[in-house]
Protein backbone atom coordinates (compact mmCIF):
# COMPACT_ATOMS: atom_id res chain seq x y z
CA UNK A 1 0.00 0.00 0.00
CA UNK A 2 1.19 3.34 -0.73
CA UNK A 3 1.10 6.00 1.83
CA UNK A 4 0.07 9.30 0.66
CA UNK A 5 1.48 12.45 2.65
CA UNK A 6 -0.77 15.81 2.13
CA UNK A 7 0.06 18.65 3.68
CA UNK A 8 -2.23 21.19 3.86
CA UNK A 9 -1.52 24.95 5.08
CA UNK A 10 -3.93 27.90 6.33
CA UNK A 11 -3.32 31.15 5.83
CA UNK A 12 -5.13 33.76 7.73
CA UNK A 13 -6.59 37.28 5.88
CA UNK A 14 -3.97 40.12 6.94
CA UNK A 15 -6.62 42.47 7.50
CA UNK A 16 -7.16 41.38 11.20
CA UNK A 17 -5.96 43.78 14.06
CA UNK A 18 -3.33 41.29 14.86
CA UNK A 19 -1.82 41.44 11.83
CA UNK A 20 -1.39 45.66 11.57
CA UNK A 21 1.50 46.49 9.75
CA UNK A 22 2.42 42.75 9.37
CA UNK A 23 2.32 43.34 5.15
CA UNK A 24 5.38 45.39 5.78
CA UNK A 25 7.12 42.03 6.97
CA UNK A 26 4.97 38.81 6.44
CA UNK A 27 7.10 36.20 7.79
CA UNK A 28 7.37 38.27 11.04
CA UNK A 29 3.28 39.08 11.41
CA UNK A 30 2.36 35.15 10.85
CA UNK A 31 5.28 33.71 13.39
CA UNK A 32 4.57 36.04 15.86
CA UNK A 33 0.86 36.80 15.99
CA UNK A 34 -1.56 35.00 18.24
CA UNK A 35 -2.83 31.77 16.90
CA UNK A 36 -6.13 32.48 18.54
CA UNK A 37 -8.21 34.91 19.76
CA UNK A 38 -10.23 35.60 22.42
CA UNK A 39 -14.40 35.00 22.07
CA UNK A 40 -15.40 36.82 25.11
CA UNK A 41 -13.41 38.31 27.71
CA UNK A 42 -14.85 40.82 30.71
CA UNK A 43 -12.60 42.76 33.28
CA UNK A 44 -13.94 42.79 36.25
CA UNK A 45 -17.33 42.84 34.58
CA UNK A 46 -16.87 44.75 32.18
CA UNK A 47 -16.96 43.26 27.94
CA UNK A 48 -13.38 44.02 27.02
CA UNK A 49 -13.88 41.64 23.80
CA UNK A 50 -16.91 40.49 22.33
CA UNK A 51 -17.70 37.81 19.56
CA UNK A 52 -14.34 38.19 18.83
CA UNK A 53 -13.90 41.74 18.72
CA UNK A 54 -12.55 44.61 21.06
CA UNK A 55 -16.00 46.38 22.31
CA UNK A 56 -14.74 49.47 23.19
CA UNK A 57 -11.94 50.55 20.35
CA UNK A 58 -12.67 50.20 16.56
CA UNK A 59 -10.16 47.70 15.74
CA UNK A 60 -10.51 48.31 11.82
CA UNK A 61 -8.97 52.15 12.75
CA UNK A 62 -5.92 50.26 14.74
CA UNK A 63 -5.75 48.12 12.11
CA UNK A 64 -5.68 50.85 9.44
CA UNK A 65 -3.10 53.15 12.06
CA UNK A 66 -0.86 50.17 12.00
CA UNK A 67 -0.55 49.46 8.24
CA UNK A 68 -0.07 53.27 7.86
CA UNK A 69 2.50 53.37 10.40
CA UNK A 70 4.30 50.34 9.24
CA UNK A 71 4.44 52.02 5.54
CA UNK A 72 5.87 55.21 7.00
CA UNK A 73 8.90 53.00 8.40
CA UNK A 74 9.72 51.06 5.16
CA UNK A 75 9.40 54.52 2.98
CA UNK A 76 11.68 56.34 6.03
CA UNK A 77 13.97 53.38 5.82
CA UNK A 78 14.51 53.32 2.16
CA UNK A 79 14.90 57.01 2.11
CA UNK A 80 18.23 56.34 3.57
CA UNK A 81 19.92 53.35 2.70
CA UNK A 82 22.47 54.46 0.37
CA UNK A 83 22.63 54.22 -3.18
Amino acid sequence: MTKILVEQYALPGVDAVEFAGGEVDLIAALAFRTPRRVRDLFVEGRPVVRNGRLVRVDEDVITGDGRRVGRRIVEWSLRRMPG
